[in-house]
């Protein structure tokens, strides 16, 4: 049988399964106690010593180097090299202080289509607009 210890303590089940799911992309098999008496009754999250995060005891060595490494920040900067995260900018003055617009044409037909069918569903932005000037650009991923 093997014993699990205790690695980390979350007041929600969002945030522990979040760190569970980090776990086990890091190979460490992990297990979450006390998640559901949390989800029925959440405001006892402090009383019933929140959601805790355990792993195997083989493995609670490495679960603490994960865990300083996500508080390191290598997990951020990794992320951050694979994709190109810098802000899009206003082709005009440069400002990163934009807005995604819809044509009154579109949003019009996705409503109709809601009344219609009682189902309503997000609109892809056609355009941006710069806050600071004005300027009109087309909505490119």
């Amino acid at each position: 049988m093997t014993a699990f210890v205790n690695v980390e303590t979350f007041t929600s089940p969002w945030e522990a399964h979040i760190g569970r799911g980090l776990f086990e992309s890091e190979g460490i098999h992990s297990f979450l106690f006390n998640e559901y008496q949390i989800w029925v009754n959440w405001q006892m999250s402090q009383a019933l010593g929140g959601v805790r995060l355990q792993v195997g005891a083989a493995d609670v060595t490495r679960a603490l180097a994960v865990i300083q490494a996500r508080q390191d920040g290598e997990f951020e900067r990794a992320l951050e090299a694979e994709w190109d995260l810098t802000p899009i900018k206003c082709p005009n003055c440069a400002s990163t202080n934009l807005e995604t617009t819809h044509s009154f044409s579109t949003a019009l037909i996705v409503f109709m289509l809601g009344i219609l069918f009682r189902f309503f569903f997000p609109i892809a932005p056609e355009e941006r607009r710069c806050k600071a000037c004005g300027t009109r650009f087309p909505y490119v991923v």
